[in-house]
């Protein structure tokens, strides 16, 4: 609730006494119009900003919140305040496509194929969190576009580079046996310098998205540090050392 006049007092008396709901207000201070009066009804949580700008409604948990209502007498004002909550960062389907990759690179699959995470990159971390993007732009969230779309991207491009890029071609006809596992080694170090390009450059972009994320919130911006950290690790342990010869496993990234 956003407003401090009569009809504010009316709403919230209705919502309290005959809903029983638990109501947030956001006042500019609960000393003037009818904050005091405010103040004293039970169920009744009080928050003073000056603005209805996006820190006041994060602090309102407004993600959480079943309605909202704006009666303060600026009409202009409600009206650029009701843009506002689609700033709010918001939460989608993510982790399972991580727990696959990870198990299978962990050797936990023992009985399985080891590749079930490449139709999840494609369906669950890929496409669902790029249509979580998409709906995060149609909602005017930036962030949340910026940060879902990218993820889904990166899964759908990890998947289609584990599917086309990463497999060694077949040796030429007549090649030996030696000559033939010779090529597969050289093919597999060099997909492991793509796969540290692809961290790389995923960890330059998360560098961007976690000084944004410390305008949003704690949670946001820890989601991100741990990212970071996360493909930095990643990029050095796919990095080879000058005299590295053997494969690695495949990368995993918890985006």
């Amino acid at each position: 609730m956003c407003g401090d006049d009569a009809l504010a007092v009316r709403v919230i008396e209705e919502l309290t006494t005959t809903y029983g709901e638990d109501v947030t207000v956001l006042l500019r201070s609960r000393e003037a119009g009818q904050g005091p009066r405010i103040a004293r009804m039970p169920k009744v949580r009080i928050i003073e900003r000056a603005e209805l700008d996006t820190s006041a409604f994060t602090a309102a948990g407004v993600q959480s919140a079943r309605s909202l209502a704006l009666l303060r007498q600026d009409d202009l004002g409600n009206f650029h305040a009701a843009l506002r909550p689609g700033d709010q960062p918001r939460s989608a389907p993510r982790g399972l496509t991580t727990f696959l990759l990870s198990a299978a690179n962990a050797g936990w699959m023992t009985k399985a194929t080891g590749d079930a995470w490449l139709g999840y990159a494609f369906a669950y971390g890929g496409l669902a969190q790029l249509l979580a993007g998409m709906w995060e732009f149609r909602n005017r969230n930036v962030f949340g576009a910026t940060a879902f779309g990218t993820c889904g991207g990166f899964w759908i491009g990890l998947a289609l580079w584990a599917l086309l890029v990463a497999p060694a071609p077949a040796a030429p006809p007549g090649t030996s046996a030696l000559a033939a596992a010779h090529l597969a080694a050289v093919h597999a170090a060099a997909a492991q310098k793509d796969l540290g390009w692809i961290l790389l450059a995923f960890a330059i972009f998360n560098t961007y998205m976690l000084l944004w994320s410390t305008q949003v919130n704690v949670a946001v911006f820890g989601v991100f540090l741990t990212l970071e950290a996360t493909e930095i690790i990643l990029f050095a342990g796919f990095t080879p050392d000058p005299g590295a010869t053997g494969p690695r496993d495949h990368c995993f990234c918890p985006e």
